[in-house]
């Protein structure tokens, strides 16, 4: 087996950096899309997608959280359509 590549690596250290900030519904699902082998470039896009969302929740006083690990899942099935529509437009 080949050895990764220096991007696929510094890709693996960084998503893994921005992983202790995360939820932990996000750890988990990051974690099950990488079990799937879904590339650490990709998985790196998609932590930086739910940070700029989780960091928009805060923001917006939604969370009510200081930290973004903290931000739970019943924010999230609380949310509004209208906030919803309302992040999506301001992305």
């Amino acid at each position: 087996m080949p050895a990764p590549s220096r991007e696929k690596m510094v890709h693996e250290q960084r998503l893994e950096l921005k992983l202790k900030g995360m939820p932990s519904y996000v750890v988990e699902y990051v974690r099950s899309k990488r079990r799937a082998k879904y590339s650490s470039s990709t998985l790196l896009g998609y932590v930086h997608e739910f940070y700029k969302f989780f960091e928009w929740l805060q923001h917006e006083g939604i969370s009510g959280v200081e930290q973004i690990k903290n931000t739970s899942i019943e924010t999230l099935e609380k949310l509004s359509k209208e906030n919803a529509e309302l992040y999506k437009d301001e992305m």
